[in-house]
């Protein structure tokens, strides 16, 4: 029976948490998370596998964390999760933003769309 194994690839360009991914056009998305001492990001950083290699996308228009990420119609959707320093839970503010992953005529960068009606907590 063949055995799995794992292999080690290029590590991204900013330590994060709590971040959302997405796969599109062949490449790997992350959006957001948590970075050093989990202050909320709104850096994209692209995984390339062809050549094993990461780079920065354009930022989203908020910081957030615990983010949820899904392509559709390849384009990615990037919901909820929280901004701010994570300390306690008094400190940090569910987020009902939603963006997307939608480069506009003349603009490279993430748009915001609507917000989800009710703001979400993961616990």
């Amino acid at each position: 029976m063949p055995t799995s194994s794992w292999l080690t690839l290029a590590p991204m360009n900013t330590i994060r948490s709590h971040c959302g991914a997405a796969a599109m056009g062949g490449k790997l998305y992350v959006f957001g998370g948590g970075g050093p001492e989990f202050k909320s990001l709104q850096t994209v950083e692209i995984y390339d596998p062809k050549t094993d290699r990461w780079t920065f996308g354009p930022e989203m228009p908020t910081l957030r964390s615990g983010v949820v990420a899904v392509n559709l119609n390849e384009q990615a959707y990037v919901m909820g999760g929280d901004f701010g320093v994570r300390m306690g839970p008094s400190t940090s503010s569910p987020s009902s933003r939603s963006s997307i992953r939608k480069p506009a005529p003349g603009r490279e960068g993430p748009t915001c769309c609507s917000g989800m009606m009710r703001r979400r907590r993961p616990f």
